[in-house]
This record gives structure tokens, sequence and C-alpha cells, in this order.
């Protein structure tokens, strides 16, 4: 396991593999063995910790940004009560923070188990098509939504009626990260700085949710575009190291305001060289083992919209633009 402190962790970082070069087909699928077993462009990146400095770091310059925030709840089983409790909490945050007037979580996914441990069941399965049992860490760099697809996200989450008028304006999705229970023990989750990452980076994919498993109630059920990343050597990646329960990672994964601030950050998870592989997974409450993640929507009153992917919920955020245009 690194060293407490350690400043920079050298390690490979998973990007798109072109299907000329033995990659997939431009269609993801989530929660499946196809995905599972998805070859990628591994490179290795400096990952650089910021520990010490995360007041530097913010949703509008850098596209990410990690707060205090301890959860209510720590029984993230009962669906119901994460939905009336957890979502509750990560509203007040989220508006808190992004001076939102209206956030809508709008899924969460926990993810428990480790990355070997899903491979292995993946190798073991009989069809690509198949569903895992578990969920974990998501191993290659990505972006939850396109641009595209943050728009087919709000229009699958509220009336016709509504969602022309918040095209309007402003809007966004924020990904909530999350630890459960312990600090992370093995595969943090890296953060790239979004100006770091021309949008010629980035490859449109479509995201075919299974019918079955966690992936199943994650928003759109025909499906919606996210990006995978082509590896830059220029690209600037971050992680926060020994997460615990009581912080968040706030990723933001689509803003629709173009004035020069961070659209979206890729992110994604990695391997730390002699990690404990014995420790337990990392869990979290979004979308990460032993995380929760959680995507919101959020909009902004007049011309501001959001959409949040908090770690253990999925959110609509929607925060209303100051007549200054401060925001």
């Amino acid at each position: 396991m690194a060293a407490p402190g350690r400043p920079t962790v050298s390690t490979t970082m998973n990007y798109y593999l072109d299907a000329s070069h033995g990659g997939g087909d431009t269609v993801m699928r989530p929660g499946t063995v196809y995905n599972q077993l998805r070859r990628h462009d591994g490179h290795v990146v400096q990952v650089h910790d910021i520990r010490g400095h995360e007041s530097q770091f913010n949703l509008d310059t850098h596209g990410f940004q990690l707060v205090q925030h301890r959860s209510v709840e720590d029984d993230f089983e009962d669906e119901e009560k994460v939905k009336q409790e957890v979502y509750a909490k990560i509203i007040e945050l989220l508006m808190q923070v992004t001076r939102a007037t209206k956030v809508l979580p709008f899924s969460h996914i926990v993810r428990r188990h480790a990355y070997s441990q899903a491979v292995k069941e993946a190798e073991s399965k009989k069809s690509p098509e198949e569903t895992m049992t578990g969920i974990a860490a998501a191993m290659f760099a990505h972006v939850d939504q396109s641009y595209g697809g943050a728009y087919e996200v709000l229009r699958d989450n509220v009336s016709t009626s509504e969602a022309e008028r918040l095209e309007k304006s402003r809007f966004g999705i924020i990904n909530v990260w999350r630890p459960l229970r312990i600090p992370v023990p093995r595969e943090p989750l890296g953060v790239c700085d979004a100006r770091s990452v021309p949008d010629e980076d980035l490859v449109e994919m479509l995201a075919k949710l299974p019918e079955k498993g966690q992936f199943a109630n994650a928003s759109i059920k025909k499906g919606f575009g996210l990006w995978n990343v082509k590896y830059r050597p220029s690209h600037k990646w971050y992680y926060a190291s020994g997460m615990r329960p009581e912080e968040v990672l706030m990723i933001k994964c689509f803003d629709s305001k173009m004035d020069g601030r961070a659209r979206r950050s890729p992110h994604g998870a990695f391997h730390i060289e002699g990690q404990d592989e014995k420790a337990p997974a990392r869990e979290s409450i979004e979308d990460l083992s032993h995380y929760m993640e959680q995507l919101c929507l959020a909009w902004y009153e007049r011309t501001i919209l959001y959409f949040a992917s908090v770690g253990l919920v999925q959110s609509w955020v929607v925060r209303r633009q100051q007549v200054s245009e401060q925001a």
C-alpha cells in the first residue's frame, strides 16, 4: 500500500481502445460480462494526491471537488430508507455547494465487489450478455454522460414540458461518490482535471442498461450517450488518499454552461502497486466497490440546470442563476 502522504502514484489507467485494435464496439453494457471483460488501452500515468490541498480544487475549474459531509445512514441495504434519508441530505449538500435552487436525485449504485473478484466471476460465465451478481470499481477513464446523453437523461426524468423549459436554462449532472464504512483500502477513484482533456479526446458510446441488476434502475431504459476517453500524455490525474465515509467526492459529468468553466471530468478507478489484495473491497455508494455513487439532476432557475452523480445517489440539481451572473 502506498505510504501515507505519498504525493504521487504511478499506475496504469485504462483508456479507450478502438475496435480495429481489439477493443469492443461503441456500445457499453454496464453490469454485464461483456462490459467487465472489455479490453482497454492501458497507459502509465502519474496520479497526484490532493491531500493537504483539497481547497485548491473545485467543480467549475477542475470538474471535481472534495467536501466534508457525514452521512445520516449506515444501512445501505434498505433502498427506500436510502431514497428517503440519504437523498435528502445529498440534495441539501448539492444546493449548498452549487447554489442550485432544485436538486433531483434519480438513481444510486452501491459498489461492493473487488475488481479481481468481478473479473473471475465474468470469466466463469458462459455468455457475454449475462448479468454480473455484484458491481465492482469501474477501472477505466470515462464520463457518465456525453453532452447529448445529459439531455437524454433530463428528458427521461422530468415531464416533456419541464424538459423543454429547462433545456433553455442552465443544467448539469454531478456524480457524488462516498466510501461507505472504512477508509478506501484499494482501487481508489482517480479524477482528471477537465482543463487537460480537450473534447477531441472524448469518444461517444451508447450505454444500454440490463433488464436485471443494480444498473437496471440507473435512469434511461433505452440507453443514453456517455464518454470513453482516448489517451493523451498531458492529462492531469488526481485522487484523495484514504477517503473516509465522512467525505464525498463530487464529479461534474455535465454542465450546459459554455463560458470556459469545466463541463465534465473524466474519472476511473486505478490500482496502487503494493496494495493489500486481501483488504476488503472498497464499498461506495454511487458506483464504486464498497462505495455509494449517486447521480443528481440540478437546475438553476432562469438559466442554470445541473445534473449530479453522487457516488451514492444520482440526482438532478437546479440552481437559480444570480442576477449578477456570479454563478
